[in-house]
């Protein structure tokens, strides 16, 4: 075997380059003339300028790991004189350890104080195998970062798409493996279930709501501690402008395409190979087959795919792994009692595919900085409304009030009797699912109006709007009395009620978001104004503002105006610019 020398650090924040370079060598002068192959170091230093410069200036790949993984890594017979012995929180040890899986002698350890200061710790380390086969990502010497990813799609909506993410999430999950999954387009629900079979937490990508610069800030801070990024897509892989495929390309994120194969044999072939060439510069991974019926359904499928095709495997008809839906989408998370047995059942089929194997690293660029917000909120409480009822939240909304200075506390309008803010935050969800327990809590029904009597804000979309309603009846026609804040009533309807992509202008800045509802609004109400759709600049869902209180149909998306979105929950009027 090859003997490779790798170099673990381990280091207090702003140590210079020259500190860093000067420990480095010591350590390797100590050892002798050897033949670095790397460097190794925890996530949270990977991005350290000193760090960068001397990989760079070496011309050593830089590899970063994760807390999980250091955590996981088997420790050796301790009669060895090995990394492993030393238990010290050292990232430089453990980095050392985790890079040589376990087959790591320990040649040096030096602990340098620089001029600056700053202290150093260097691990210089014998291994017998390269550093590459167990990083989970790597920091390359112009600061992009390596990590394997796929996008993931389908022909339409109703093909399976989340319940087969969220099933190849829960596989490399279960083998000790970071997923980081994302979901294209606005969605609440999807998020939830692909964050509980992943681990993590399940951020939006959308090059129109989120932004570009956005969409690459969230990929990179992924790749940096991730083994694998997955992305869902929405409805088709074409659908939609921008489309799937547009974010895929834009990031050369190869594309593996469902095709629900129930009704088809060899037919599948003429759609798989229409979907990896309708876009010949797209990266096309391969295609797989779900609901297929039988081995000999699985043949006739694998019979007709066109040889420049990838063909990665079948999936089998489960009727224990499929996901419940409702109205509006899938049934929330915590809502269903035996999820986890579901995932694991989906996640099975995965082993006799060829994505159970990881995909190639896709090289992401490292974002400009993301700019600095105003502290406008500083000091300003902001009840954010959190239960059954009330979870239609994006939790980069939260971040960005946050960061604007906010401090910010949940409660439940279902089960709670007061709520003390200087504003409050009530957003989408199911209200028609818990008529009687809204209806019923009538302590927070006052506390509410006792808020905006006081003229402290309240901004409500869609569902939060609903709850602010004279009553709301749901589509069997049962109804109940809710807050009264505003004027009208509310109904469930069969079908969709509204759709789409939209921008509501407003003197500090255009917020993008979406609307997506089954109920209509009888209301005597006049509009401060109106959204418009993203689509054909068509006039949008009506925005209300009634004294202190600011509502819509709409789901905003804060970052894509930070101030806007601070002035929904300060005490002036909301000035519209449409």
């Amino acid at each position: 075997m090859n003997q490779i020398v790798i170099v673990g650090i381990g280091g207090q924040r702003g140590m210079t380059v020259a500190t860093l370079t000067a420990a480095v060598d010591a350590a390797l002068a100590q050892v002798g003339a050897v033949q670095v192959s790397g460097l190794a170091t925890h996530e949270c230093k990977a991005t350290e300028p000193a760090l960068l410069a001397l990989a760079a200036a070496r011309g050593w790949p830089l590899r970063a790991y994760s807390s999980t993984q250091l955590a996981t890594v088997p420790v050796p017979n301790p009669s060895e004189r090995v990394a492993a012995e030393m238990a010290t929180p050292s990232v430089a040890e453990a980095a050392a350890l985790l890079a040589a899986n376990s087959q790591t002698l320990l040649l040096e350890k030096c602990i340098s104080h620089g001029a600056d200061g700053k202290a150093v710790t260097v691990a210089v380390a014998l291994c017998q195998s390269p550093l590459a086969t167990t990083a989970n990502c790597q920091l390359t010497t112009d600061n992009a970062m390596l990590c394997p990813a796929l996008f993931l799609t389908a022909t339409a909506s109703g093909q399976g798409k989340t319940t087969f993410v969220a099933a190849l999430a829960r596989y490399h999950q279960r083998l000790g493996r970071r997923v980081r999954v994302f979901k294209t387009g606005p969605d609440f629900l999807d998020p939830m279930i692909l964050s509980r079979a992943s681990g993590a937490e399940v951020l939006p990508l959308d090059m129109w709501m989120v932004g570009a610069e956005d969409c690459q800030r969230a990929l990179y801070q992924a790749a940096r501690a991730a083994d694998l990024i997955l992305i869902e897509g929405a409805m088709g892989l074409f659908d939609g402008m921008p489309s799937g495929a547009d974010l895929a390309a834009q990031f050369g994120i190869p594309v593996a395409a469902l095709i629900d194969a129930r009704g088809m044999g060899q037919t599948f072939g003429a759609l798989a190979l229409g979907l990896a060439t309708y876009r010949p510069t797209l990266a096309c991974a391969g295609v797989i087959a779900n609901r297929v019926a039988s081995a000999r359904h699985a043949e006739m499928i694998a019979a007709g795919m066109p040889p420049t095709v990838p063909f990665l495997g079948t999936l089998p008809r489960l009727p224990e792994a499929v996901l419940p839906s409702r109205h509006l989408g899938l049934v929330q998370a915590e809502e269903i009692a035996d999820l986890d047995a579901r995932l694991d059942a989906a996640a099975d089929a995965i082993a006799a595919t060829a994505l159970a194997s990881l995909p190639a690293p896709v090289r992401f660029q490292a974002p400009l900085p993301a700019p600095a917000l105003p502290q406008v909120l500083t000091g300003q409480r902001i009840a954010v409304a959190h239960d059954a009822a009330f979870s239609f939240l994006y939790a980069d909304n939260l971040r960005t009030l946050t960061a604007l200075g906010a401090a910010l506390h949940f409660f439940s309008p279902l089960t709670d009797a007061a709520v003390d803010a200087d504003a409050i935050y009530l957003p989408g969800g199911y209200p028609e699912l818990h008529l009687a327990a809204l209806a019923g809590n009538t302590a927070m029904k006052t506390a509410l109006r006792q808020h905006v009597a006081a003229g402290r804000p309240l901004y409500a979309e869609c569902g939060g709007m609903l709850y602010l309603l004279d009553s709301l009846r749901d589509q069997a026609g049962a109804g109940a009395e809710m807050v009264g804040l505003l004027a009208g009533r509310g109904q469930l309807q069969t079908r969709v009620a509204g759709l789409g992509m939209q921008e509501l202008a407003t003197s500090l800045g255009s917020l993008r978001g979406h609307c997506f509802h089954h109920s209509t609004l009888e209301t005597a109400l006049v509009p401060l104004g109106f959204s418009r759709r993203q689509r054909d600049g068509a006039r949008g869902e009506a925005f209300y503002q009634q004294g202190a209180v600011r509502a819509s149909y709409l789901h905003l998306y804060f970052p894509s105006a930070p101030a806007a979105a601070a002035a929904l929950f300060q005490p002036a009027p909301l000035a519209l610019a449409c």
